[in-house]
């Protein structure tokens, strides 16, 4: 009956020691600039804050890509676990090349494709993505493309990303097709949603025989492409493991089973 009983508070301290360390480390949201939830499409007028952005010139061997940066702000490490960007259609796949900045080392990861929409309607009752500027309006549908990932990303440290992929079937202004999906972005006071890092700087890179060019990098001010200054969409998701709490909930367990242990001896 007794070793029971000891056997019972022993599982239940160490429940208790990792559903603490769990929710110390849980998932939540590092970097929150997501999907604009105000002055959406043509019928904000001048202060519509939603742009859809890829750049032209593409050939195979030898292309261009747009993306942006955040940043960890916190004064802790970032444990980072999932990316999410936003592009319209048309789009087959999609790509995530991104590293730490000036590391001249950036990866690729395949992303998950899915369909969304805005959390509410424009002026005239769409919640998708209106083309600037066409008549009569032209609508894309709105995907979410979420990346898995393994950074650790430490305080002050900023990081770059990029999308490429497939599918774009649109021209640029000489013909020739994008092919490089739409990536989407904000004008950040104009969003009505959290825009976490926003600086109205984007970037661009070149590909080169499949692989990103760090040497091809260049930071760029966004309101030459537009009226208005923007940043892409992004949110980032991890944990920010905090190893003092964390050390300090396992020893107070491992004393709780040490007490315990020896009230069961005496």
């Amino acid at each position: 009956m007794k070793s029971a009983i000891r056997k019972t508070a022993i599982l239940a301290l160490t429940t208790i020691a990792l559903s603490s360390v769990y929710s110390v480390c849980a998932v939540s949201v590092l970097v929150d600039r997501g999907l604009p939830t105000a002055n959406l499409n043509d019928p904000a007028g001048a202060n519509r804050a939603n742009i859809a952005f890829s750049a032209g010139g593409y050939t195979p061997n030898d292309y261009t890509v747009l993306g942006d940066t955040f940043v960890n702000t916190s004064a802790s490490v970032w444990s980072i676990n999932d990316i999410r960007l936003w592009s319209v259609s048309p789009l087959a796949t999609a790509t995530l090349l991104s590293g730490l900045a000036g590391s001249g080392v950036y990866g690729s990861t395949a992303g998950t494709i899915s369909a969304t929409t805005y959390a509410v309607n424009d002026a005239n009752g769409h919640n998708n993505f209106q083309a600037a500027g066409v008549m009569p309006p032209l609508y894309y549908d709105l995907w979410q493309l979420d990346f898995t990932v393994n950074i650790t990303l430490a305080p002050g440290q900023t990081y770059d990303f990029f999308l490429d992929g497939t599918g774009n079937t649109a021209t640029d202004f000489s013909g020739n097709a994008l092919v490089v999906p739409y990536l989407h972005g904000s004008n950040a006071a104009l969003s009505g949603s959290p825009q976490q890092g926003s600086d109205g700087m984007i970037l661009l890179a070149d590909v080169v025989n499949g692989s990103l060019d760090p040497a091809s990098i260049t930071s760029e001010n966004s309101a030459q492409f537009w009226d208005k200054p923007f940043d892409f969409n992004v949110q980032v998701f991890g944990s920010v493991p905090d190893a003092g709490s964390t050390l300090a909930l396992l020893s107070s367990a491992l004393g709780g089973l040490a007490l315990l242990r020896r009230r069961f001896q005496a």
